[in-house]
């Protein structure tokens, strides 16, 4: 059943913008939790020279990114990849991509991506993280956007600081940094060394 997220819609045009300056300009993306699907669709509808792979940890996100993909030659079917796992159901992939996760989960979790980001991505490899993150010393925003309260398992977005201290624990560095629509959110490049 093709499930469908207004933010998707409202930030895959300026989100796409910013991909382009990232990502190479052939091979496999990997998307790591891809929601709905809405976003996979409009960025492999506008940058054919690229495949994607989606993937997402339940069977109704799953269903839900095959309906939004149906029809687009260059998306693989989605898999069922769980982050935290001791390993993922991919070996390899030119980029990844994380859309409006990190702030989601706890440290663990995010630091499990990292992880398993360094074993998929080539040497210079990008892995690009969409989402709430904040400057040490900033203020939390007051609250949570209702469309994430009912499922968000934490509320408060990292640091910059912290999530560049888990990357460079797993041998990324921090290529590129953009300001994004909303307060507090950043499109984070980093690339494997």
């Amino acid at each position: 059943m093709k499930r469908f997220a207004p933010r998707a819609e409202l930030d895959k045009h300026i989100l796409l913008d910013a991909l382009r300056d990232v990502l190479p300009p052939r091979g496999l993306v990997l998307e790591i939790a891809s929601g709905t699907g809405q976003h996979v669709a409009h960025f492999a509808a506008a940058l054919p020279a690229l495949r994607w792979q989606p993937s997402e940890h339940t069977a109704i996100g799953l269903d839900s990114i095959a309906s939004w993909t149906d029809g687009l030659a260059n998306v693989q079917p989605p898999l069922a990849l769980e982050v935290g796992a001791a390993s993922w159901p991919i070996d390899a992939a030119d980029a990844i991509l994380v859309i409006n996760w990190l702030h989601l989960v706890p440290p663990p979790i995010a630091r499990a991506l990292f992880d398993g980001a360094r074993r998929v991505l080539p040497v210079g490899g990008p892995l690009c993280i969409h989402g709430a993150v904040r400057t040490e010393g900033t203020p939390l925003a007051p609250s949570i956007p209702a469309h994430l309260a009912a499922w968000t398992v934490r509320i408060d977005p990292p640091t910059i600081d912290a999530v560049t201290e888990h990357a460079s624990a797993c041998g990324f560095v921090l290529d590129a940094q953009r300001e994004m629509s909303e307060p507090q959110e950043q499109l984070l490049v980093f690339r494997r060394t």
